[in-house]
Parts: structure tokens; sequence; C-alpha cells
């Protein structure tokens, strides 16, 4: 399964680092939904539910493994520090440049002030 896939199956967007309960806690919505043993009862097609089934598990370990090599790549050790950074990436396309800027100057001020 692709990273893209995984990612349309859980209706996140793969440019964006989500938090490891937010991913949990559509994990787990859509496995209530779509459980072999709840779908059987609905639907009386076990085959595709558990096919589905395994899909979100599947997914949703490409989604964890794909989210926490991004978080770990801008991750400093420094919790105020990765606060400013995770605005950065949160920023969306109505965000100026000047904006992003601001914050990433934010961000390095901290840094250099902690580490000097």
């Amino acid at each position: 399964m692709k990273v893209d896939t995984a990612y349309t199956i859980f209706g996140l967007s793969k440019n964006v680092v989500y938090s490891g309960t937010f991913i949990r806690k559509i994990y787990k919505k859509l496995c209530l939904k779509y459980h072999p043993d709840k779908r059987v009862l609905d639907e009386g097609n076990s085959a595709q539910a558990c096919s589905y089934f395994i899909l979100i598990n599947k997914a949703y370990s490409i989604v964890t493994i794909h989210n926490g090599r991004i978080s770990n790549l801008f991750s400093s050790g420094n919790p105020e520090v990765d606060a400013g950074i995770e605005d950065i990436l949160r920023s969306n396309e109505n965000t100026t440049v000047n904006e992003l800027f601001t914050k990433f100057n934010k961000v390095l001020e901290i840094y250099k002030s902690q580490n000097s």
C-alpha cells in the first residue's frame, strides 16, 4: 500500500504532521465503523468486511510510521522550539511568507537563547 493511499483511507493530508492521539482517534472510529463483526450483521458480507478492516490496519501502521518519521525530522528535543516548528508546519496556504519568517525567527531566537 502506498503512503498516499493510507492517508486517503484516514482522510488526512500527507503534508501535515499530526499528533499520535489524533491519528489513533481516527483509527478507532474507523475500526468501530468497519469491524467485521459489526459489518457482517449489517451487510452479510464477511469477506469484504474483513478485507477492509485489514486495509485500515495496514493504513494505520503506514500513517503512524510516516508521520513519526516526519515529526522526528523536525524534533529538536526542546518542547518550546518543537511547538514553534509544529506551528510553522501547520501553516496553510493562506499564511504569507512574512508570517512564516516571523514564526521561524521566533523559533530561532528561542533556540539561540537556550543554546548559548
